[in-house]
């Protein structure tokens, strides 16, 4: 192996290497049941819209399929923010340690119908996507009200835990899921009844 070489006139060791880069973890009873139905409740049938895909804001029936709604901030639903940059500060601090400033954007439910997917794909990239770091996947739905619908990531992609794979394999409601945003992942399709899914971004300076 090559020794490494500093670049311009930087000196010093190389860098540490971060092993859990590419890792997802999961925290099982993240929110309770009853704070996942009250979340559902604050989003009206009416709101919801076609989920779309990069900046244009038109729909790519052959890369997503699902609809979508939109949670601002405001003083009721603070609770809902703090809990979810609790824990992305705590999935930060122990496993991650990447520049993260804040939430990127509003809260998105999901809802994914049968039929409904979501092919491979990152939440980081070009524009204002390159600020994206950590994405937080919050399941709203029990697994016996449908069927399909499972998050999953490239194989190779590892857990932070063992725990991690066995919650990601088989979520209840109330699991909280993060990844870095450059992963890619998918949602298979729904086959039948309805997964809904609140999800959110950390951004912080764009990876250099």
């Amino acid at each position: 192996m090559s020794p490494f070489r500093p670049f311009g006139d930087q000196a010093g060791a190389p860098p540490a290497p971060n092993p859990h880069y590419s890792a997802y973890v999961c925290y099982p009873a993240a929110f309770s049941g009853v704070e996942c139905d009250r979340i559902t409740s604050l989003f009206a049938p009416a709101g919801m819209g076609p989920g779309t895909v990069g900046t244009e804001g038109t729909g790519e029936s052959r890369l997503r399929r699902s609809r979508v709604g939109w949670l601002s901030w405001r003083p009721e639903v603070d609770w809902i923010f703090a809990k979810l940059l609790d824990f992305a500060r705590l999935a930060n601090d122990t496993i991650y340690h990447f520049d993260i400033s804040g939430l990127d954007d509003d809260l998105q439910l999901t809802e994914y119908q049968p039929g409904d997917y979501y092919d491979w794909h990152q939440d980081a990239g070009p524009g204002p996507y390159t600020t994206r770091k950590l994405s937080l996947s919050l399941v709203l739905t029990d697994a016996r009200e449908h069927q399909g619908g499972r998050l999953r990531f490239p194989d190779g992609v590892i857990p932070a835990t063992g725990s991690d794979a066995l919650a990601l394999a088989h979520p209840v409601k109330g699991t909280l899921i993060l990844f870095p945003s450059y992963q890619l992942h998918r949602v298979d399709p729904v086959t039948s009844g309805t997964r809904r899914s609140l999800v959110a971004w950390l951004s912080g300076p764009p990876f250099r």
